[in-house]
């Protein structure tokens, strides 16, 4: 499988801030989406992804992961050898001497002599599976890869890849920067009580005395000030709909409003 990326790179455990693609280079990308960056298309993408990459995003949290990738390959020895993973020292020892006897130039066939990838071949993997210490890492690396494999290969379900991609990009250029998404799509880095937030009773942003006689108005809206001297701002309509995640209005970084519905 050719697949479109080599190295990516995903950074910060709640948001994607900038991925490191094949050429090494930090690309940023300052929209409120999260995003994953594939270098064939040098485009961001709005995670969450479809199903058949859905593997992937799921692998962004936390903290700094790389995708699997198929750039270096491990060779299979226990194939090279023609024994099974399972195979003890003296039976890997055993198949080696009689292979490797096969190769040696004086029995060798003209077709072999012109091959001697198949001796290095040999050579390589008794060095390794011959060395308990040496065969473990193998081991290690091997499921490893094995696994990424399997995951890649996910992403070839239901449709190709290209098919995927097209239309994420073109969502990327239309989205609004604040789109609203369910709140399970996002995670958050800090959760704030709503009765720590600062009640609004008109549209403009300044606080206003809340009314003190008895059939007074509802708040318009909440505010609580981010760390990057911007604000959380949650309104009325978002608190009847449910919402409980929300973005500040001067940066990335998204607030979980903490509060509970009363019904009547």
């Amino acid at each position: 499988m050719n697949c479109p990326w080599n190295d990516v790179q995903l950074e910060c455990g709640y948001q994607v801030r900038w991925a490191r693609t094949r050429d090494k280079k930090p690309t940023k990308w300052g929209t409120s989406l999260w995003h994953l960056s594939l270098p064939a298309y040098d485009q961001p993408l709005p995670v969450p992804l479809p199903p058949p990459l859905q593997c992937f995003s799921n692998r962004a949290f936390p903290g700094s992961v790389h995708l699997p990738t198929l750039a270096t390959t491990l060779p299979d020895h226990y194939a090279t050898l023609q024994v099974p993973s399972t195979a003890g020292l003296p039976t890997v020892r055993a198949a080696y001497r009689t292979l490797i006897l096969l190769h040696h130039p004086d029995r060798a066939t003209p077709v072999e002599q012109n091959s001697p990838n198949a001796a290095e071949a040999l050579n390589e993997a008794w060095h390794i599976l011959g060395d308990p210490t040496r065969r473990e890492a193998y081991d290690r690396e091997w499921t490893r890869q094995q696994q990424g494999q399997s995951l890649q290969s996910h992403c070839r379900v239901s449709q190709p890849f290209r098919s995927i991609i097209a239309p994420l990009i073109h969502l990327t250029r239309t989205l609004p920067a604040q789109q609203e998404l369910p709140t399970s799509s996002f995670a958050y880095a800090v959760s704030i009580d709503l009765s720590l937030f600062t009640p609004h009773y008109s549209e403009a942003n300044s606080p206003e005395p809340k009314p003190v006689f008895e059939d007074s108005p509802m708040p318009m809206a909440y505010t609580h000030p981010c760390r990057c001297s911007a604000e959380f701002r949650i309104t009325l309509e978002q608190l009847e709909q449910g919402v409980q995640i929300v973005q500040c209005e001067g940066c990335s970084e998204r607030c979980k409003v903490e509060y509970f519905v009363v019904e009547s």
